[in-house]
């Protein structure tokens, strides 16, 4: 009884024993993982402060760079555009509104906006970009100094085909300084005939909107007369509707009926000037004036 009770001893010490030396394999891992754990967030600390280092130069940088990234010169191409002082749709203040064909200069970008200065009252603000557009022509040749598009409600198809076919004319016209556009002369659109591959299509005739060939060219000379007003260029020769077109606003539109109503008018400038000219396949006409002066010198020498 003696000797078992012995045993009994000998195998709880040795129970007890185990159960400690468990326990400390246990501590000791556990505290292996705080280690890594420690060691691990350290790293990551160490990480995001180098990014956030990272990000406060580059915001510095930013912040350092005040030069306006000048994109190009463009017009509006809608009725009227507002430019606000941010850029958003609503809620801040509208700077001014903009009509079609004004000619602003594009600064910065993003992804619905142009930041833009105002070719004529040098207001800055943002502009909806969808309603902004860049000429194609290479601006290292030709400058872009005024623009207009006009818009037709009430065309139809040979009308805007007799309009296409005017600008397509018309397109491409480069004056020297001094010299005249004749819209009947040798570098003119020339007589609205079938001859020369007009279609019939209503014409202002005595007041009367009757069927006659070259319907439609009248829009085109009304929005190469609005290109020279936004320039203050004087026509040499300007006829207006004998009734109001629905168009342009009175005063605003021209008329050309060979041989008795002619559209002349003058380069004014001392280089040469470009005139190009199109529509967007239906009754919206557009036309640009250049000059060979590089937009974006011209736009610093005008600061």
């Amino acid at each position: 009884m003696k000797a078992l009770k012995q045993k009994i001893r000998v195998i709880l010490a040795t129970c007890v024993i185990a159960v400690i030396v468990i326990n400390i394999s246990n501590i000791n891992s556990v505290n292996a993982n705080a280690q890594e754990m420690a060691a691990s967030n350290a790293t990551s600390a160490v990480s995001a402060n180098e990014n956030a280092a990272s990000d406060d130069a580059t915001a510095v940088a930013n912040a350092d760079s005040t030069t306006p990234q000048y994109i190009g010169r463009g017009y509006v191409t809608c009725k009227e555009l507002k430019l606000r002082n941010q850029p958003v749709a609503k809620g801040f203040n509208t700077i001014e509104v903009l009509e079609n064909g004004a000619i602003v200069n594009i600064i910065q970008e993003t992804e619905e906006y142009y930041q833009v200065e105002v070719d004529n009252s040098q207001n800055v603000g943002f502009v909806d970009k969808n309603f902004v557009a860049i000429p194609d022509q290479n601006p290292a040749s030709y400058g872009l100094i005024s623009a207009a598009v006009i818009s037709c409600k009430k065309s139809s198809e040979n009308r805007n085909y007799n309009m296409a076919l005017a600008c397509q004319k018309l397109n491409g016209l480069v004056l020297q300084p001094g010299e005249q556009f004749d819209w009947y002369g040798a570098n003119g659109v020339g007589q609205a005939n079938t001859a020369n591959g007009f279609k019939p299509a209503p014409v202002i005739i005595n007041k009367h909107s009757v069927m006659g060939v070259g319907g439609g060219v009248c829009q085109v000379c009304t929005t190469l007369y609005n290109v020279l007003l936004h320039l203050g260029i004087i026509p040499d020769e300007i006829h207006h509707h004998s009734i109001g077109s629905h168009y342009a606003a009175p005063g605003m539109d021209a008329t050309v009926t060979y041989p008795s109503k002619d559209f002349k008018f003058t380069n004014p400038y001392q280089d040469p000037i470009m005139i190009e000219a199109f529509t967007d396949g239906g009754s919206t006409v557009t036309v640009l004036c250049y000059t060979v002066v590089q937009p974006t010198e011209w736009w610093k020498t005008k600061k």
